[in-house]
């Protein structure tokens, strides 16, 4: 699906959110001019030839966010979010190297919620922010260390329920898959017996199309699945 039609469906799913009037009975987050915090914990990945079987290999894992919000309407949250996800790896198929990989995500986000009767709600949501893949690499016998990281910006659709518990807790899930528009990629090779750091680095368009990992193997998406507590904060 092309960026910009899901960018311009992304806006309009949270408009129509916002639009849609309040139940009367409340919500796990139904309170308006509240700040709440959310936490949650879950499994991640990311898609693209370099996460692939024939290049870095790599396996959903657990991942963990951290988000802080202030909900000014019934319908409407405004805050950020925090997303350090790690990931498997197993590039060289080696006993002797030991792999690794994650993603981070910080995120300026807008939710549409909409309250359900029976004490449930359910929102949608866009973000907007920078993002960070990185891919260890270490030879335990030499102790030569190959790491690869790649940053840009990202847009986050996400998507979630919510039920709520007494004294402001709620309980719930969310799915989210990040855009990811690379702008940097970097690869640094270690060796510690000769102490030496060799880094480089290169803009992300500008990789060699004819080489792996060129600007097409690069992730093209980050996606989460998992629970969410969430918390009201009454100030």
């Amino acid at each position: 699906m092309p960026r910009k039609l899901v960018l311009s469906g992304a806006l309009l799913a949270a408009a129509a959110f916002a639009a849609r009037p309040a139940a009367a009975q409340e919500s796990p987050l139904a309170e308006n001019r509240r700040f709440f915090v959310a936490g949650g914990l879950g499994l991640g990945d990311c898609s693209g030839n370099l996460c692939g079987d024939l290049q870095k290999n790599t396996g959903a894992h657990v991942g963990v966010l951290l988000g802080v919000y202030y909900r000014p309407h019934v319908n409407v949250a405004v805050g950020g979010d925090l997303h350090l996800n790690f990931t498997s790896a197993d590039a060289n198929d080696d006993p002797a190297r030991e792999e690794g990989a994650h993603y981070v995500l910080a995120n300026l986000s807008v939710r549409g919620l909409y309250p359900m009767d029976g004490g449930g709600g359910l929102w949608g949501g866009i973000g907007l922010g920078w993002t960070r893949w990185q891919y260890d690499s270490e030879d335990v016998d030499t102790g030569k260390e190959k790491d690869v990281w790649i940053t840009g910006i990202d847009l986050a659709l996400s998507a979630g329920v919510d039920y709520r518990l007494p004294d402001g807790w709620s309980l719930g899930a969310m799915a989210r898959v990040a855009f990811p528009f690379w702008s940097e990629y970097c690869k640094e090779d270690t060796d510690p017996r000769r102490g030496t750091v060799k880094t480089t680095c290169t803009d992300a368009d500008a990789l060699d199309p004819t080489k792996t990992p060129n600007e097409n193997d690069l992730p093209g998406a980050l996606w989460f699945l998992g629970a969410v507590v969430t918390y009201i904060v009454d100030v």
